[in-house]
């Protein structure tokens, strides 16, 4: 299925948070305005045009075809370039890549919980890759909500995980604090 902003405009509408013991700096509190901004930010990755072949009521024989796979992940790939050097704020999660102890150097911001790790990773045009190495993050877990500030850059790569689109250097990070959401209670797959 098509993934976008979405599936994290439900996840933060449904959710809220806790868990600001790993933040060296005061949470940001989930509110309506932050929302609205963080679904704009996803969004603002994703060229206007992506997904613009995509009917309206797709059969499930339609999604189901190779055909149609193909043009999901071509749309996946493309990358929005008018975001180049723009300043944004965005929430999502943490799926780390560089870690020494309890810092974090790099991690990938992904729009929903487990993604990377639990469950395929979402498009590049919804992979941002952190670059925190000049002021190291503290380690999060991978359910707890967070909210990034700092300029995107279009820059595809890849790590382990996953492949991306976008990188943001010497961020701004805190605990994204959603009302009546404990990271500690979302269901996880076995092993965590």
């Amino acid at each position: 299925m098509i993934k976008s902003v979405g599936a994290i405009a439900l996840l933060f509408s449904a959710l809220g948070a806790s868990a600001s013991w790993f933040s060296s700096d005061d949470p940001i509190r989930l509110d309506d305005a932050r929302l609205k901004q963080s679904y704009a930010s996803w969004d603002g990755l994703i060229p206007p045009d992506a997904y613009a072949w995509v009917p309206e009521n797709p059969s499930f024989e339609l999604i189901d075809s190779d055909e149609f796979q193909r043009q999901l992940e071509a749309s996946g790939a493309s990358l929005n370039e008018g975001m180049q050097g723009k300043a944004i704020g965005i929430g999502g999660f943490m799926v780390p890549i560089d870690v020494d102890g309890q810092q974090v150097l790099t991690f990938l911001l992904v729009p929903e919980a487990g993604q990377c790790v639990h469950v395929p990773a979402p498009p590049i045009n919804q992979t941002v890759l952190v670059d925190a190495s000049l002021n190291p993050v503290l380690l999060r877990d991978l359910y707890q909500p967070i909210w990034v500030n700092g300029d995107i850059r279009v820059s595809r790569g890849d790590t382990d995980l996953a492949e991306y689109g976008y990188l943001l250097v010497d961020p701004r990070v805190y605990d994204l604090e959603i009302p009546d959401y404990d990271a500690a209670l979302v269901p996880r797959h076995s092993g965590d």
